[in-house]
């Protein structure tokens, strides 16, 4: 059994504050990209925090048909949690993403730009345990 810690995967090598238009950028990169990222955010239902390691782009375990709505016009991205199925993230409650070693934050309290790895502190990024995700439940 794994210990449970805040850093699933890779080291960080720099947080990377984002504008709003930066942050569109990147969000339209992972949807086309089908690269796995972790996203952490609030839900929208209780205003929990939450942790999802997803991908966007999965057609494998598509039942068929179509969406009963639009995502885009709910503010939704659609995304596959691995160990748990498909699920939805909402753009607005989005705090950061991790990302190829990059830790990227959106609605910060620090000026937009980039930083070393070793200025994450408790300051700076509030951190949201992994383990929120169910993935990390049977760990």
């Amino acid at each position: 059994m794994k210990n449970k810690s805040y850093n699933y995967g890779q080291p960080v090598e720099k947080f990377v504050v984002l504008t709003l238009a930066q942050a569109v950028a990147l969000i339209l990169k992972l949807r086309n990209s089908g690269k796995v990222f972790r996203a952490d955010f609030v839900k929208r239902g209780d205003g929990s925090n939450r942790t999802m390691v997803c991908r966007c782009g999965v057609k494998k375990y598509l039942k068929g048909g179509s969406a009963a709505y639009s995502f885009s016009e709910k503010g939704l991205m659609s995304v596959y949690e691995f160990g748990t199925g498909y699920r939805s993230i909402a753009l607005d409650n989005l705090a950061r993403i991790k990302f190829a070693g990059v830790i990227y934050e959106f609605n910060s309290t620090v000026p937009a730009g980039e930083y070393p790895a070793d200025v994450l502190t408790e300051n700076h990024i509030r951190t949201i345990p992994a383990d929120t995700s169910p993935m990390y439940a049977s760990i």
